[in-house]
């Protein structure tokens, strides 16, 4: 998942099929009759203009109070002015407290109805990019009403993963092996290897993981391809300005990759389990293990894990993370699991099997099913 372009993120099933999400070129930088309206609000006429008759006579003056000061003797002045301020900090305190301890409630959802079998999930600049593979189209929605804002893309083949950037979106159809240009500018499928596992962009190029081959590709701005050999069994990707990060089911290992080089960066990481998913955020990564039922957190400068694993249900498939946020769709128990600092903190049914999720600064979107598309207020 890419942090930049609001993460998305994708996979259906643990290792061995293709998986997760994403990002164009740059990297990531979410009859019947109609009712009568309200009746119009007017004051009323007795209030209008209320004010006192021109006869009326003033009030008497009352003589005024004796100074304040003049009633407090000087040598109790700083102890009062002390226990005024006591006061008033115990207030403000009590004030906070009470706020924390409020309970804020179930977050908001909303469901919307996309056909398709809707798999991969990005989101920017108020509009959600949905994958729906089973028709061979793209849907492009409001984020903030859930409506189509344009007729879907039909690519043909299988559109089962999307990527974003500043430049635009990419989708890459998992049938044919290809990646499709959707926006600024729809353009022709470009054949990628021999398959596509995840798609990710960074530093001015579309990056393709292969399952088959354990290979990354990268199309580059001019139409050149590059092919680095990154390990057995590639199943998601995830990039940010500096880096990408891919995941081997098979070793069970994080290849770390300088985005600007194309170039390997030390060891892999050692995640172990059956990883299946990868979200970026600063210097960590947040991997999830379907066989484990877990996430972790891996510091990219340590090269280490980062805290124990977290439990989170049965087979997770996708992972979107946004600064402390993490957020995980569960595939055996059909949750949405929200972890904060380190802490799971929500659990939300969310009626199917889900599996993409992505984020943007005010919500969380999760397809799930064959029709399902949730939409989560943060």
């Amino acid at each position: 998942m890419n942090p930049l372009w609001s993460s998305g993120r994708k996979h259906e099933a643990p290792p061995a099929a293709a998986p997760p999400r994403h990002g164009a070129w740059d990297a990531p930088p979410q009859s019947g009759t109609r009712p009568e309206p309200f009746p119009k609000f007017t004051r009323p006429r007795e209030l209008e203009g209320a004010a006192t008759p021109d006869h009326a006579a003033p009030p008497p003056r009352e003589a005024a109070p004796p100074p304040r000061d003049a009633a407090i003797p000087r040598r109790w002045r700083p102890v009062l002015i002390l226990g005024v301020a006591a006061a008033a900090a115990i207030g403000v305190a009590l004030v906070v407290a009470a706020l924390l301890q409020r309970p804020s409630g179930p977050p908001a959802r909303a469901v919307f109805h996309v056909d398709g079998h809707p798999t991969g999930l990005v989101t920017a600049g108020g509009r959600v990019w949905v994958a729906a593979p089973d028709d061979g189209t793209v849907w492009v929605l409001d984020a903030k009403t859930g409506e189509p804002v344009r007729p879907p893309l039909r690519i043909g083949g299988t559109p089962a993963r999307l990527a974003l950037s500043a430049g635009g979106v990419w989708a890459g159809d998992t049938g044919d092996a290809a990646i499709v240009s959707l926006a600024p500018t729809p353009g022709r499928p470009v054949r990628v290897g021999p398959d596509i596992a995840d798609i990710a962009v960074s530093a001015g190029a579309v990056w393709v993981a292969s399952t088959a081959d354990g290979t990354i590709r990268t199309i580059e701005r001019d139409g050149t391809h590059h092919e680095l050999a990154a390990g057995a069994q590639l199943v998601a990707l995830a990039a940010d300005t500096r880096r990408v990060v891919a995941l081997d089911a098979a070793a069970g290992t994080l290849i770390t990759i300088d985005a600007a080089t194309r170039r390997i960066t030390g060891a892999p990481i050692r995640v172990g389990g059956v990883p299946v998913d990868v979200a970026l955020t600063g210097n960590s990564a947040w991997v999830a293990d379907t066989r484990a039922g877990t996430v972790r957190r891996y510091d990219l400068i340590s090269r280490r894990a980062a805290g124990a694993p977290i439990a989170v249900g049965r087979a997770p498939v996708a992972v979107a993370a946004d600064a402390a946020d993490v957020y995980v769709a569960v595939g055996g128990d059909r949750t949405l699991v929200h972890i904060h600092d380190g802490t799971v903190v929500s659990r939300m049914d969310v009626g199917a099997q889900p599996s993409a999720v992505a984020l943007d600064s005010r919500y969380v979107w999760v397809s799930a099913g064959d029709s399902r598309l949730l939409r989560v207020t943060r």
